[in-house]
């Protein structure tokens, strides 16, 4: 099950232990960013895996299967992060990929 640690800075910048994460049909994908606030995933219309829009908050797991029918490729995709105590929003696109 792949996990993604989303880390981010003051001034915006982002860091992931998996800037390309790869997951295979039937695998999990998880997403953790720690924080107060709220962060989301989105995959957009061709999102390859069963919903478009993922979203909890911060210090908690974001967790998203793939379907057995998802097509392999590349897929971008958006964070967004809504730091309350910072009263900012970081967005950031890094990459999904599915191998089949």
């Amino acid at each position: 099950m792949p996990l993604v640690n989303i880390q981010y800075t003051l001034d915006g910048e982002f860091a992931y232990d998996k800037p390309s994460c790869g997951a295979r049909r039937r695998e999990t994908v998880e997403w953790y960013c720690g924080g107060n606030g709220y962060y989301a995933i989105h995959l957009g219309w061709d999102s390859p895996l069963e919903e478009i829009t993922y979203q909890k908050p911060l210090g908690t797991r974001i967790t998203a299967p793939v379907p057995e029918g998802a097509r392999r490729g590349r897929y971008k995709y958006t964070v967004v992060i809504v730091d309350t105590d910072l009263k900012k929003i970081f967005v950031d696109d890094p990459e999904l990929i599915i191998k089949g």
